[in-house]
């Protein structure tokens, strides 16, 4: 299954780069890029199709630059991580992105190698955090699962205290109800 990764910047170049660089992992069905030119785009892709494993995003864009994107971002608690890729790779800049929810920041012009790196180890983490959470949901329907076997029997120890005619066949702490 191919790392989904929405790529968001306003350079045209930006989309055609990605598309020659990783040509081989697209072809191959490794990844999956889908491009938006802007904040407010990308907001929309999202809204389209929300199962985005990587966001690469810009911070310099007209409408909806990357900074008020990853805070808008950062409430909807989506299992994606969002890695900024920007000329502007000052600490000040690193900092902001940072603290709206960026997962990592790489600065342009790109080295290949560590984007992808950084790419890959992004894709580590959400594999992790929807292993978690598959693990979690697993672990909640279990309890209701046990919480409703448990209300079975105390009914059933109800109904059989409340009529005194009634003799079970099994033992109620038997189990078999």
């Amino acid at each position: 299954m191919a790392i989904k990764i929405l790529a968001v910047d306003d350079e045209p170049d930006f989309a055609l780069l990605i598309k020659l660089r990783f040509r081989k992992q697209i072809r191959e069905k490794i990844y999956d890029f889908v491009f938006a030119a802007n904040g407010k785009e990308a907001l929309e892709q999202i809204e389209q199709c929300s199962d985005f494993d990587i966001m690469l995003c810009d911070l310099n864009m007209p409408v909806m630059d990357g900074i008020t994107l990853l805070n808008v971002l950062s409430g909807r608690q989506l299992p994606m991580k969002s890695i900024v890729v920007s000329a502007y790779g000052d600490m000040n800049n690193i900092r902001a992105a940072m603290n709206a929810g960026a997962f990592d920041f790489v600065t342009k012009p790109i080295e290949i190698i560590d984007l992808e790196k950084t790419i890959d180890k992004g894709y580590g983490e959400v594999k992790k955090e929807k292993k978690a959470e598959e693990t979690r949901q697993s672990w909640l329907r279990r309890k209701r699962k046990r919480t409703l076997s448990k209300r079975r029997q105390k009914n059933c120890e109800n109904w059989t205290n409340s009529n005194p005619g009634f003799l079970p066949i099994f033992p109620m702490n038997s189990g078999l109800l």
